[in-house]
């Protein structure tokens, strides 16, 4: 077996009759096997550390033979060895809750850094045909709205809600949100979960490999009852020399705000 790092998510390779990769990706380890007529794929969460580099390992499949769990398999006639790895945001919003919650002052605007897990596209040969979607991180179900009736099935998902890029690292395997959170309100805001259109969102990568999204605005307005959201059209400044990587899975009309009946902050 030969392993190496990866250094990038988004990637392409070439896999022969016979032969088999296995990635490790934060929690996620995903076996991909191609066969004659045939491609499957393996994959378990495991327990993640934190900021372990993304890594290959290349052999045949009985060299992952340990790894039982969530069997796919996909009958392909064509023998074309290219697989793809294209990383994708979430399809529904991310609820992210903050580790520790804190108080947004009257009349202030900071820009908050949200990491939120990014799904993998195995896709196979030049047409890039899809196999499945898998997330690194599996996030849980919630419900974020008004009451059990007006609001949408969300991700749930624990965030550091940095303040300051300088705080530490991010994980690679996470999508970061900037957000420009402004409280037009007399009165401090109190932020114990915000939620991210993550399937509004553009995906970007800049030269550190780190991956991005639009970056967001969120307006408290003066009567506190609504907030107004702003999806960027561009890559985020603070994302150095960031390329796309993949449109928005909902498209929504840029640089406009959008009214919100409720805020999306709880």
């Amino acid at each position: 077996m030969h392993k190496e790092q990866l250094s990038s998510l988004s990637e392409t390779f070439a896999i022969n009759i016979n032969e088999s990769i296995r990635l490790d990706i934060g929690p996620l380890r995903l076996v991909i096997h191609h066969e004659p007529n045939e491609w499957s794929m393996v994959y378990q969460w495991q327990y993640e550390e934190e900021y372990a580099e993304p890594t290959i390992t290349r052999g045949v499949y009985n060299d992952f033979s340990d790894i039982q769990d969530n069997l796919h398999r996909f009958a392909y006639a064509n023998h074309n060895p290219q697989l793809s790895i294209i990383p994708k945001l979430a399809d529904r919003s991310i609820v992210a809750r903050p580790r520790a919650p804190f108080n947004l002052i009257a009349g202030q605007s900071v820009w908050l850094y949200v990491s939120s897990p990014v799904w993998l596209s195995v896709c196979i040969g030049e047409e890039n045909t899809l196999l499945k979607e898998i997330p690194v991180h599996r996030p849980s179900d919630t419900w974020f709205g008004n009451n059990t009736i007006e609001g949408e099935v969300a991700y749930a998902t624990r965030t550091h809600a940095r303040l300051s890029l300088e705080e530490g690292s991010f994980s690679r395997h996470r999508a970061i949100t900037p957000v420009n959170l402004v409280n037009d309100t007399s009165g401090h805001l109190l932020l114990e979960r915000i939620s991210i259109p993550a399937a509004s969102l553009n995906l970007y990568y800049d030269t550190q490999h780190h991956l991005w999204t639009s970056g967001v605005t969120m307006l408290r307005e003066a009567d506190s009852n609504t907030t107004s959201v702003k999806i960027e059209a561009d890559a985020p400044a603070q994302a150095d020399g960031a390329v796309l990587l993949s449109a928005p899975r909902i498209e929504t009309q840029r640089n406009v705000f959008v009214k919100t009946i409720r805020a999306l902050f709880g």
